[in-house]
């Protein structure tokens, strides 16, 4: 089996880690589109594991004007409902990173 990430061909394997900077994809749309697709190729009981900074005031203090370059936390929710994936679970690493847990809406806890 493969699959297509943005034309470039990969065989599927039995589990991936995989390390990407999703907040890269500065397009929602286009974010949408790439969760969607990491949602086809996740197993039933697989899951998604997303840690990010926020666009909020802890980032802002912390980062000064760099924090517009994070995503908002009600964009990262808009993203993942729009493609589908529900959320598992959410923490709050420190004061500054999240950490979302995501799996395909309606798979057992």
């Amino acid at each position: 089996n493969q699959v297509c990430f943005f034309g470039l061909e990969y065989v599927i394997r039995e589990s991936y880690r995989l390390i990407f900077a999703a907040h890269e994809i500065r397009n929602t749309r286009e974010r949408i589109e790439f969760f969607n697709e990491l949602k086809r190729v996740l197993k039933s009981d697989g899951s998604i594991t997303v840690t990010e900074h926020m666009r909020d005031t802890a980032n802002l203090l912390a980062y000064n004007i760099g924090f517009f370059h994070f995503i908002e936390h009600k964009e990262w929710l808009k993203t993942f409902s729009g493609s589908g994936l529900g959320i598992k679970s959410e923490i709050k690493l420190n004061p500054f990173i999240s950490t979302f847990t995501l799996q395909k809406n309606g798979a057992a806890s």
